[in-house]
């Protein structure tokens, strides 16, 4: 009956949050909400503020809908890129071209980060290192590229 009165005070709020304050589509707002309901329900005997707690949740649980919404829109193969003549075509020569310059540790970093859309913990995670370690070589690697990028172009 206690979990019952909290989803009912809370659920259209929380919905609410997710669709207005993260942009998360209707159905995929709902969907997002029961799942944190559902961590609700089996963390409610350590909860002190559920009102909070679900906050806390609906906002991490949108921004993780995004993440993965991210993996899947970058996964997708413009057809394009194969296409000579096309910008998509000229870029994916230069990406190849500049990220070929850079150190192997450097290509699977930002390999990591902005093609497969990893996190910096989930980046830290898969180069055995920390968060704050893995989020410099990030921003390292992100302008070492950026001088590859530089260089290639004024040769």
């Amino acid at each position: 009956p206690a979990f019952a009165a909290v989803y009912r005070q809370h659920f259209a709020f929380l919905r609410d949050l997710a669709r207005y304050r993260f942009n998360v589509p209707p159905s995929a707002a709902e969907d997002v909400v029961q799942e944190v309901f559902l961590g609700y329900l089996l963390a409610r005997e350590s909860v002190r503020d559920p009102r909070a707690w679900l906050i806390g949740g609906v906002c991490n649980a949108s921004r993780h809908y995004w993440t993965v919404q991210g993996r899947r829109r970058d996964q997708v193969v413009n057809w394009q890129a194969r296409n000579p003549g096309t910008d998509e075509f000229l870029q994916a020569i230069t990406v190849r071209q500049v990220v070929g310059r850079l150190h192997s540790k450097c290509r699977r970093t930002l390999e990591l980060h902005y093609w497969e859309g990893a996190t910096g913990r989930e980046v830290a995670e898969q180069l055995g290192t920390t968060l704050r370690y893995a989020e410099k070589l990030i921003h390292q690697c992100l302008r070492k590229a950026f001088r590859a990028w530089h260089h290639l172009w004024s040769e």
